[in-house]
């Protein structure tokens, strides 16, 4: 362990603050798809997908939700953050071969394509999940208020803007990678 990372354990346990590992659920759903050939893939996978944005068909998303719960103690006329949970719900939606219709063309293409677009989702969920840890030690650092409704408001505001920016990431993320396709997530580049 380095000397900063000591420090910073020493200093929370010294002031009686305290944060923990952020509590995580991840599901996820599938829809199915049954393509005939290699020839017909995009299109069923297009035509099978239920998950629509703007207008737009996708074939994976990932829907995510992040929130803090806080508690705080009056000490000497000042109101002290004490301890910040973070909690983080991760809801996967993807495609799932029908077993029954496949042929080895259309897995090997499955097999190169779906792991680039499960890491392409799973980006997303790790910005929620970093989201969530960063706004527990931006929480806990809230400075002392005389008054704890003030110090609650606080944390409010800063857990909005923090859910605010978790958005702006993701779609400046989806935007550059072009959702995914630069990562290699787009099923028409292999077919």
């Amino acid at each position: 362990m380095n000397h900063l990372a000591a420090l910073f354990i020493l200093l929370v346990f010294l002031s009686g603050k305290a944060f923990s590992t952020p509590n995580i659920t991840e599901t996820t759903s599938y829809y199915s798809v049954e393509p005939k050939s290699v020839s017909d893939m995009y299109q069923v996978f297009m035509s099978s997908s239920p998950i629509m944005k703007e207008g737009k068909t996708y074939l994976g998303t990932t829907k995510w939700k992040v929130w803090w719960v806080w508690s705080w103690k009056y000490k000497n006329n000042r109101c002290y953050m004490k301890n910040v949970d973070a909690f983080v719900d991760i809801e996967y939606m993807m495609p799932k071969l029908a077993i029954k219709t496949y042929t080895a063309d259309i897995l090997f293409i499955w097999d190169k394509w779906y792991s680039r677009l499960e890491k392409h989702e799973q980006n997303h969920a790790r910005y929620a999940l970093e989201t969530a840890k960063l706004g527990q030690k931006e929480i806990l650092n809230i400075p002392s208020e005389r008054k704890c409704e003030q110090l609650n408001a606080s944390a409010e505001l800063l857990s909005k803007e923090l859910v605010e920016k978790l958005r702006q990431k993701n779609r400046l993320y989806d935007m550059r990678t072009i959702h995914g396709r630069t990562e290699g997530a787009d099923l028409q580049e292999y077919l």
